[in-house]
Formats: structure tokens, sequence, C-alpha cells
């Protein structure tokens, strides 16, 4: 169900936040440097790469000469040494305007967003969506050990959630438990709930609140994730249920 009403003070104040991140951050220096760290990483490894494959041509040139390379080009030091220095040149230079034109592109992006915010703030309504949980699936991210769900609504629908606290735990506490007993403390934080409110900015449709009511429901099993498109928080995935647990049982056997 999704209704439209008058937005409180509290909501409107997070969205002043939302509005204040999007203009912090996009920093141009941030993204230059972003850039310049991608670019020096693509330069050393096309400098190792020239390295073998100019160690190789001056090995073949000895084997099928018996003469070294620099016989064939006396100034080829002279010439290595210019072309990394222009190699290097360029090499920054472009990556530099990428950056520039990221911090541009998202510049715009993020103009248009607070002038968005500005709009609904002055307009001061938000969408409440309110969904009915059924039933629950976890899942397990393996490298980071987040834990997040697929729900089945009563409609029919599944909608995927992260549960953002879930991978940070503390190590001293928690290096003695098992996998199992881990995930069981962090679901005894955070679980699904049989009604779940998204409160929402209407134009931008930014999320600026979440409420989890009702009885906790209990996921029908806990798995590692397989090969599937996952969503957004909040957003829905085009599976029927019973299609998503009979490839759970293909994925997990």
């Amino acid at each position: 169900m999704i209704l439209t009403r008058r937005m409180t003070n509290e909501e409107k104040d997070s969205l002043l936040k939302i509005k204040e991140k999007h203009y912090l951050t996009n920093n141009l220096l941030k993204n230059i440097f972003s850039a310049i760290n991608v670019g020096t990483g693509l330069l050393l490894v096309i400098f190792f790469l020239s390295l073998l494959l100019g160690g190789i041509t001056a090995l073949a040139v000895i084997c099928f000469t018996g003469k070294k390379l620099i016989y064939f080009i006396p100034n080829l030091k002279t010439y290595l040494s210019y072309g990394v220095i222009i190699f290097i040149i360029i090499n920054y230079a472009i990556w530099i305007y990428i950056g520039i034109k990221s911090y541009l592109t998202q510049k715009k992006v993020d103009q248009e967003n607070v002038l968005k915010i500005e709009q609904e703030i002055k307009e001061g309504l938000v969408t409440e969506e309110t969904y009915n949980v059924e039933e629950a699936i976890c899942f397990i991210e393996i490298e980071h050990g987040g834990l997040s769900y697929f729900l089945k609504l009563n409609d029919g629908r599944i909608m995927f959630i992260y549960d953002y606290e879930s991978p940070c735990w503390d190590d001293e506490e928690d290096e003695n438990l098992s996998e199992q007993e881990l995930i069981e403390k962090k679901q005894e934080k955070f679980l699904p709930t049989k009604e779940i409110k998204f409160i929402k900015s209407p134009i931008t449709n930014f999320t600026i609140k979440e409420q989890y009511l009702g009885e906790k429901i209990k996921p029908n099993g806990i798995y590692d994730f397989f090969d599937i498109d996952i969503p957004e928080h909040g957003e829905f995935i085009n599976y029927k249920w019973d299609e998503l647990i009979d490839e759970l049982f293909k994925k997990n056997k």
C-alpha cells in the first residue's frame, strides 16, 4: 500500500541531511586522485609488461644475430628515456581528464538532486510504502559476513533488503564464535518483520526512514549467494517464490 501524506519535522531534517550529503560527497581533488591511483596501477602493469616484452625482444635479437639490440639502434637509451617520459605524461593527463570529467558529471547529477530535494521540502510531502511479509530467506555474504534477505510479500512479489549493520562485529569478542553463532548474534539485533514501511521522498525516491513493525520473521534457512542479479536495498527481483526456492536447492546441494 502506498499513500502520500504531510512531511514531519523529523523527516524534513532527514531530507536536509541527504541534501547536504549531495553537496559534500563530490570533490574535484578526490576524483582526480582516485583517477590518478587507477592510472598509476595501470602504468605499473604496462611498465612490467614492457620490461618483459623488451627482455624477450632483446634476447631474440641476440639469439638470431649474435649482437645486442643497441648495435642496430645506437640511440636506443635516449629513445627509451624520452619515450618513457612522454608515456607517463600522456598516461596521467588522460586519467586527470577522466577524474575531472567524472567530477563534472557527478556534480550535474548532484545539482539536479539538490533542486529536486528543495522542491520536495517546499511541497512538504512524503510517500509511505507499506509491505506485508509472509516468508523470508537469509543470505550470507562470504567475504564480509553481511546478511541480507529475500522477502515474500503477500502480493507475491519478492523484496530484497540488506542488514547494513551485520558486516561489523567486535573481532575480539566474536573471534571464538562459529559462523552459525555469529549469524544468530547478528539476527538478535535485526530480523525482518511482518510489516515494513519505507518513507520516501516523492520525486527523488530517497528513503528517508524505514520502519520494521510487528512480529519478527525467522528465515527459512541461510544460504550463500548464488548467480542472481542482486537488486538494491528495498527493491524487487523478477522471480516467483517457488522458482527462487528451486534455484536455491540446485545451487546449495
